[in-house]
């Protein structure tokens, strides 16, 4: 058995679910976030919409790390989680800053509009086939 906290439940308390070790079903819901609550959707309904979303949010985000040529020490795209349990991926410049284990500023990546329009263009295609069962959450890439 496995417990998971997924990290994109919208602000309030998040979901924890008992799962297979495999990933393959939920044993049952620890707690459940009032947005998932809402969706009427069965425990298996929404830990499938729960992976199918890491799935599209994770995907998008490297391909869009990977587009930029962001480097490997770079924590990885930043998004939030919006109050309706949808994502947002943020490829401005100032959202690209990080922080070096020090504490000191990484290095600011260049990035124009261009680059930021072939990011989302190739983003979105590399997640174009993914299943989106009822639930998933939906991704938009600023």
């Amino acid at each position: 058995m496995l417990i998971w906290t997924p990290d994109f439940c919208p602000p309030g308390p998040p979901c924890r679910l008992e799962i297979e070790r495999d990933w393959s079903a939920v044993r049952q819901f620890l707690t459940i976030c009032a947005h998932h609550k809402s969706l009427g959707l069965t425990g298996q309904q929404i830990f499938r919409a729960l992976l199918q979303s890491t799935r599209l949010k994770e995907r998008a985000r490297w391909e869009i790390k990977l587009s930029l040529g962001l480097n490997k020490q770079h924590p990885g795209v930043p998004y939030r989680v919006n109050p309706d349990g949808s994502f947002t991926i943020l490829t401005d410049r100032a959202s690209l800053a990080w922080r070096l284990d020090d504490g000191s500023a990484g290095p600011l990546p260049r990035v124009s509009d261009a680059d930021r329009t072939a990011a989302r263009t190739v983003a979105l295609a590399a997640i174009a086939s993914i299943e989106r069962p009822l639930g998933t959450s939906t991704l938009t890439v600023l």
